[in-house]
């Protein structure tokens, strides 16, 4: 870091991300932003937390 401080907000995490989209009521989008994102990054636990809470929240079908 320069020391300078600047206004700009640091991006959000995928997670991040996913839960805002799962707060307008866009679950399939919340859905698509993580499963990619765990598709690179498959030990992140923020990530698979936000999946679960996409699914809790019926934005993901049960399995059969």
């Amino acid at each position: 870091m320069n020391g300078k401080k600047t206004d700009q907000d640091p991006p959000l995490a995928p997670a991040d991300m996913a839960l805002a989209c799962l707060a307008r009521g866009d679950a399939e989008r919340a859905e698509s932003l993580l499963r990619a994102h765990l598709q690179h990054n498959p030990a992140d636990a923020q990530g698979w937390h936000a999946m679960a809470s996409i699914a809790r929240a019926g934005g993901m079908p049960r399995p059969q």
